[in-house]
């Protein structure tokens, strides 16, 4: 699989990160306990080098009991924090090492690259049996040098040897690789560009078995997809920082098999298939910086790590990739070519000018200046931009080569207006006094007023907007009706007014609040998680996932299996942006009347609807959600357009 090549070398970028991993020092049982609502607890403060299993061993809980009550370590471990541990006993080292019978089972040390779903593909269990042979057992509890069990059947398959000089080999249907020291399915699948499931067919002893050095395995040709020569690395450490090569994912089938039920394409337009599609992905990994980061800290622990975005950066790659090894139903070509922008508009506008000719769509950049440089580009070579703007940089919906998830301010407070429409809520702005605020607190109020008034709801005066000061509180303790739900929009986002106004509303004890704020105040730590439960935290955003869809968790899991590690929001993210990439393929330079005509498409994080207004326009999406913090810490779709 040479197209994951490309994210080999990125990950590599975090090689020192992942070595410097060690096994964790064992954790002192904290003095410190208090009690909280009958139950006891330790105060634990969290120290360089501390990981949630070791602390979960040293304390003999679950991570989950972690979770329940420190809902904010699902956003990471920080050390220096502190954080309450459940009092439980603490158990001996025999104890947690109970006797088990080779003889019935195999006892295997859990590695990096092991899970609950690879073991039983392995040992050709179910995932369940696993479960039965390891009493308590739980997907999050799998970690590494833990010991499983895994119970033995006797079914075998029988091994085809084509070793044999008596077997006659098909060379004109397979090749025939001889396993190395050191390889592995994915590294040969990898190496001739073939879907693991493909040698697993062509071999069909291996899906209950490892291989073994010296043994030959079929290769189907028909199955060999375009092999791309990527530069290889050497031992300089600088060979890690060219991300400056294409991927090309050749989907040819004998016919066209457009999924209908996933994009809904409405056929009012003339498609124009075109055979190769270009898409330029241009994100921020800071490779050259990161590199150095890494060198530095190699010197000294105490050095900053890698540069920010730069794993959320690698995670959408990661996704756009796993997006495209789902559209093998595709006549066509995608060529992918991924530039590092280093964060810099110098860099960007180099990239856009050493192009040869356009491509068909780009994908990022990520940054205002960064984004209004391609868009800029785009609109002088009739290209599309497909990315993320920020709601506030209006200037940017003015552009006609914008394709943008997230829709404008404007958008997004009419999808409140509809919302509170159907709740009838009374509603507090709060600003801070500033004239920005003062004026972004108006243009909500307004903004929703007007919407109002064009759903039928004219002289709607249940609205007001309050400056907020630690000096004055009474003002918005007064705007809280007393039997009512009031709904209260904060117009400011900086921590000390949104710290100040949040530990006001939830000294309201009386009054019920509805807060809607920023997803980003949740990476601050402005306040305690209970603190945004009591108040019913809220936000507007297109993007969610829903962890309980069984098509979550089939996406989570092949992205484990290919790159070892969590999706996360952007890879989610990375992933629905490949679902254009049909239309493009089918309509070319009609996709907007094509995005528009498809309906919604449905992604795994985000839903994507563009209502077309014209080439001249761009295509904002509507699709929107309105995500609440609830009871149990996780946060819901409470509400959709």
């Amino acid at each position: 699989m040479n197209r994951f090549f490309c994210l080999t070398i990125v990950m590599m970028l975090l090689a020192g990160y992942s070595l410097a991993q060690q096994e964790s020092p064992d954790i002192p049982i904290s003095d410190e306990k208090i009690v909280l609502n009958g139950q006891k607890f330790y105060l634990h403060k969290v120290k360089q080098g501390q990981t949630m299993y070791s602390i979960c061993k040293a304390y003999n809980v679950k991570e989950k009991e972690l979770l329940v009550h420190n809902p904010d370590l699902s956003r990471g471990l920080k050390t220096g924090s502190t954080i309450k541990i459940p009092v439980r006993p603490l158990k001996s080292a025999e104890e947690m090492q109970p006797e088990i019978d080779t003889s019935d089972y195999h006892v295997i040390k859990i590695r990096r690259k092991h899970t609950l779903y690879s073991l039983s593909k392995r040992y050709d269990v179910t995932i369940q049996e696993i479960y039965d042979a390891n009493p308590g057992l739980e997907t999050n509890d799998l970690k590494r040098n833990d010991t499983v069990i895994i119970p033995k059947h006797a079914l075998q398959q029988e091994k085809v040897d084509f070793t044999d000089p008596e077997f006659s080999r098909d060379t004109s249907e397979y090749v025939y690789h001889t396993i190395k020291k050191g390889e592995t399915l994915y590294r040969i699948g990898e190496k001739y560009n073939v879907k693991l499931k493909h040698i697993t067919s062509a071999n069909p002893d291996l899906k209950n078995r490892d291989i073994w050095v010296g043994e030959v395995i079929r290769i189907p040709r028909e199955k060999i997809r375009y092999v791309v020569t990527f530069p290889k690395l050497n031992d300089s450490v600088q060979a890690l920082v060219r991300l400056d090569t294409s991927s090309v994912y050749d989907t040819r089938p004998d016919s066209f098999v457009l999924d209908d039920s996933l994009l809904q394409v409405i056929d009012t337009l003339e498609p124009s298939w075109i055979e190769e599609m270009n898409v330029l992905l241009m994100l921020p990994f800071n490779v050259e910086a990161n590199i150095e980061r890494i060198k530095e800290k190699e010197k000294d622990d105490k050095q900053p790590g890698l540069y920010p975005y730069t794993e959320s950066m690698v995670r959408m790659y990661e996704g756009v990739l796993l997006g495209l090894e789902h559209l093998d139903s595709l006549e066509g070509k995608i060529n992918l070519t991924v530039r590092d922008t280093r964060g810099s508009i110098e860099e960007t506008k180099t990239i856009l000018n050493d192009l040869d000719e356009p491509p068909d769509l780009i994908i990022g950049p990520i940054g205002k200046s960064n984004i209004e440089t391609a868009l800029n580009y785009a609109d002088t070579n009739d290209v599309n931009v497909f990315t993320f703007v920020d709601p506030e940089a209006h200037a940017m919906f003015m552009h006609k080569s914008l394709i943008s998830v997230q829709p404008n301010l404007q958008i997004q407070w009419f999808f409140i207006a509809e919302y509170l429409i159907e709740h009838n809520y009374p509603v507090v702005i709060v600003h801070d006094g500033t004239q920005s605020t003062v004026a972004y607190a108006d243009e909500i109020k307004f903004s929703i007023i007007d919407y109002f008034s064009a759903h039928g709801q004219p002289g709607y005066d249940n609205i007001a907007t309050i400056a907020y000061s630690r000096e004055q509180k009474d003002a918005v303790k007064n705007s809280l009706r007393a039997k009512d739900t009031t709904f209260v929009i904060s117009a400011s986002s900086e921590k000390i007014f949104v710290t100040g106004l949040m530990n006001t509303l939830y000294q309201c004890e009386e009054k019920e609040v509805i807060l809607l704020g920023n997803e980003q105040w949740l990476d601050q730590n402005y306040v305690e998680m209970e603190e945004y439960k009591k108040l019913r935290f809220s936000y507007v955003s297109p993007v969610y996932i829903n962890y309980a869809d069984s098509s979550n968790h089939s996406m989570i899991q092949q992205f484990r299996e290919y790159f070892l590690d969590e999706p996360g929001k952007y890879a989610f993210m990375g992933y629905d942006a490949t679902l254009i990439f049909p239309l493009i393929l089918k309509y070319g330079h009609n996709l907007k009347p094509a995005l528009e005509s498809s309906g919604k498409i449905e992604g795994h994080s985000m839903t994507l609807k563009f209502p077309y207004k014209g080439e001249s326009m761009p295509l904002v999406n509507t699709a929107l959600k309105l995500i609440r913090l609830q009871e149990d810490y996780r946060f819901a779709v409470e509400y959709e357009k």
